[in-house]
């Protein structure tokens, strides 16, 4: 049984990508295609000894051109067995499949399924075929006796030499200019079949054998030996008879350990015009790049072949041209029979210039094929190609927890791919929060929350106007999570600050007294645990000179905070002008009162109880989702509520460390714009967030967005990148992530929805890939309603509610 494996180069990369010079590029392929031909046929050999029901295999490199057809070029690789077996012959396909894969990484290879293998493997009715050989020329040894009668004596001194074809260096392009030109269909096939020494074989090596045998004697006896008055031309002929004796030994040891019967083939369903067939036998039988750059002679016979036409076509012996051997006597044999070098010279990969052509798309990036699947696999990034199947690519929840950093460009697929990962995240019961920083992904998370968990989300919409949730930052439950969140708030204030007024001229607006009134007030108004202060009271406190009072006597004893209020505060009018008419209060609060000004985050903060308490949100694997609103909030106050979030979760997590390992519930924090909001105390979360279960999925437009040190946190304890299209200065730093199988200029090419991810399998780190994000469509959008007014019910208070209720804090204290 004859089974044939098709598999369609549909792209090739540009090659400049990996060589500063094409000569250097056309050398190391050159390489790899000799290479690759030595493991063909030792793969056979190993193949037919171990699953003898291997009686035969073929390769074939098909071109097939059809100018009416819509991708009118087709390059095809036809891998052909003859076994009983089928399961020996895919697995044979399989290996081949994967050794074409690495050996031409420059090509994206598919394989083409069973369903239109037949329009590729008879495209149409053949009419004409013809055939490209090497030509064999008979060299008379002595040609002083050239003119001898004795043909006895004649033959003794003559051999037969095969002209070897080159290495071509020219490219295809010339040739696909010529097919325009003609506009008839046809089909080369450059066909290899591994040979064996038996019975087909040993017949051409004898012949080899008596014609080394000629040449050496020659060399050693006088020429002629008609006439002596020419002996002065025997040291020439020696040499040339040694020259030929070289080739002739060359060829022989070469076919004896792996040799090749091959073919070259024309096929039609018209006649061939002349032009288009000499165009290609010029191109794959010569090139410029000599064999025998020393010697004139074997240099002149290089490259010289025969067009023929062939009468009596048999599709068997056109892949296997080796089982006609058997018809054919030793001379015909000999032009039919191929070292390794000599194959790779005709079966080797299109030298393609920079144009693209219909069929064959001309990418400036490479596409990384991998044996990743989805079994077992805790969520579902996107998909893959695995031969010419598409694939889930999926994570294990353990790879999860080391982190994941997606980069790209805007409208690359970021979103995309952040909106699949959550949806899959809903769907299997996991618990997580979405920070938004547009509000475009938080919308359409809404129209796809599932029935059965639409109890479990919790929303945090500053656009809700009329149904505000409370989040007071300065609500704790332990003593280290009260000193985290003043750390916290300051860190905060200082990058706002900073990015306000720039790094260089922030400690003209502050200082270590700004810090000192800052950080001592916020733990005054943290004194109480049972009755937190707000954001809004901590502002109080620098507007009214008797507001610190409210929180006397103190219900913590902290020297510090003694000393604070018994020496400092009373001896502190912060609303007295100072000597440029502004109030220390007035210059202090001024850094942070837009927040407070603001009534839509004022509503949010001002609540003394937090109505989203996100210990439980974690623990019990709700849904929370955040809606910065760039669009309604201004940048500061869409930034300010998200850092206050971020630094609530921090604090929270803090706290898990009392809860023994096997309780702590794996959550999933995903930050869209994430730089916006990180303080330098994220550095913590991402090198502890591992051991709490707080899983960190981070993605931004620019590297430069970030802060320098936070950079090396996410090269250092990231699992997981996933790089969309970037600019040239991110990818010269990313492309470390993805050595030595992308360049950074492939990582500024690749079209959208699709990326190079590097990531961790089983916690190993894995060979980089590419990534195509999955479309999703919006399954439930009529629950969007069912999800707000569900949130709304239980964590959200009535505006009118909370604005009577800030209301009270502006009471005057005696």
């Amino acid at each position: 049984m004859i089974t044939h494996y098709i598999y369609k180069i549909s792209s090739f990369t540009n090659p400049e990508l990996y060589f500063s010079k094409l000569s250097d590029y056309y050398n190391d392929l050159s390489r790899r295609e000799i290479l690759f031909l030595k493991t063909i046929h030792e793969s056979f050999l190993f193949m037919r000894q171990i699953n003898p029901s291997i009686n035969s295999f073929s390769l074939c490199f098909r071109l097939l051109y059809d100018p009416h057809s819509k991708g009118k070029i087709s390059f095809l690789y036809i891998l052909s067995v003859k076994s009983k077996d089928k399961l020996v012959t895919d697995d044979s396909a399989l290996n081949f499949y994967e050794l074409l894969q690495n050996s031409f990484f420059e090509v994206e290879i598919t394989k083409v399924s069973d369903n239109f293998s037949s329009q590729y493997l008879k495209p149409f009715t053949i009419k004409q075929t013809l055939s490209i050989s090497r030509k064999i020329h008979e060299i008379l040894l002595d040609t002083i006796f050239y003119n001898a009668t004795d043909k006895n004596h004649y033959n003794d001194y003559s051999i037969l030499h095969l002209s070897d074809f080159q290495k071509s260096s020219l490219l295809f392009d010339s040739f696909l200019n010529f097919l325009e030109m003609g506009k008839v269909p046809f089909v080369v096939d450059i066909v290899l079949q591994p040979l064996e020494i038996n019975n087909y074989s040993k017949d051409l090596l004898s012949l080899l054998e008596q014609q080394i045998l000629k040449c050496e004697l020659f060399t050693q006896t006088s020429v002629s030996s008609f006439n002596s008055k020419l002996s002065g031309v025997f040291p020439t002929l020696r040499e040339q008879a040694g020259l030929f004796q070289k080739a002739q030994s060359t060829l022989y040891y070469s076919l004896k350990n792996a040799g090749f019967a091959g073919k070259i083939l024309f096929l039609s369903p018209v006649k061939i015009k002349p032009f288009v067939i000499e165009s290609f036998a010029n191109l794959v039988c010569s090139g410029g790049i000599k064999q025998f750059t020393d010697d004139s002679m074997l240099t002149k016979l290089l490259g010289n072949y025969e067009i023929n036409q062939i009468t009596n076509y048999s599709q068997e012996k056109h892949y296997f041209p080796r089982d006609s051997f058997k018809e054919l006597n030793s001379k015909e044999k000999l032009s039919e029979s191929y070292t390794i070098e000599q194959a790779s010279c005709i079966f080797q990969l299109p030298r393609i210039g920079s144009s693209s052509m219909e069929g064959i798309e001309f990418k400036s990036w490479k596409y990384l094929k991998t044996r990743t699947h989805s079994e077992n696999k805790a969520i579902i990034l996107g998909q893959t190609r695995i031969e010419n199947e598409y694939a889930s690519v999926g994570m294990t929840r353990d790879d999860r927890r080391r982190h994941t950093y997606i980069i790209g460009q805007t409208g690359t697929g970021k979103t995309t791919l952040l909106k699949s990962m959550i949806l899959s995240d809903i769907k299997n019961g996991e618990g997580l929060c979405v920070i938004d920083p547009h509000g475009d992904l938080y919308k359409e998370i809404l129209e796809n929350i599932p029935n059965e968990r639409i109890k479990d989300v919790v929303l945090l919409d500053p656009t809700d106007h009329e149904f505000p949730v409370s989040l007071n930052l300065l609500e704790y439950q332990t003593e280290s999570q009260r000193h985290f969140i003043i750390g916290e708030f300051v860190a905060i204030l200082s990058k706002l600050i900073q990015d306000q007024y720039g790094l260089n001229n922030s400690g003209n607006f502050t200082g270590p007294i700004f810090y000192q009134h800052v950080k001592m007030n916020l733990l005054l108004v943290m004194s109480n645990k049972n009755k937190p202060g707000t954001l809004l009271d901590f502002y109080n406190v620098f507007q009214s000179s008797k507001y610190w009072k409210k929180w006397l006597p103190l219900e913590i004893t902290d020297p510090l905070l003694t000393d604070w209020v018994n020496n400092v505060l009373p001896n502190s009018d912060y609303s007295k002008p100072g000597s440029e008419g502004i109030s220390v209060g007035g210059y202090i609060a001024s850094k942070f009162d837009q927040f407070i000004f603001d009534p839509i985050l004022r509503n949010i903060f001002a609540q003394p109880k937090s109505t989203l308490n996100l210990d439980k949100i974690m623990d019990e694997g709700k849904i929370l989702l955040v809606n910065l609103a760039k669009g309604e909030l201004n940048e500061m106050s869409s930034r300010f509520l998200g850092m206050i979030l971020l630094a609530k979760i921090q604090a929270s997590i803090m706290k898990r460390a009392t809860l023994k390992k096997e309780f702590r519930r794996d959550f999933y924090l995903y930050v869209d714009e994430f730089q916006n909001v990180a303080t330098q105390n994220f550095l913590t979360l991402l090198s502890e967030g591992r051991k709490f279960r707080i899983n960190l999925i981070l993605a931004n437009q620019f590297i430069e967005q970030i802060d320098p040190q936070i950079i090396s946190a996410i090269t250092g304890n990231v699992g997981t990148h996933i790089c969309f299209r970037l600019g040239l200065k991110d990818a010269e730093i990313m492309k470390d992530n993805f050595y030595p199988f992308i360049s950074k200029q492939e990582l500024t090419n690749i079209p959208n929805w699709t990326a190079y991810i590097s990531s961790l399998d089983n916690g190993q780190k894995a060979e980089p890939f590419t990534l195509e994000t999955i479309q999703s469509t919006n399954n439930f959008p009529n629950n969007k309603e069912k999800v707000t007014n569900s949130s709304r019910a239980l964590y959200a208070k009535d505006k009118k509610y909370v604005e009577e209720l800030i209301k009270k804090s502006f009471e005057k204290i005696e």
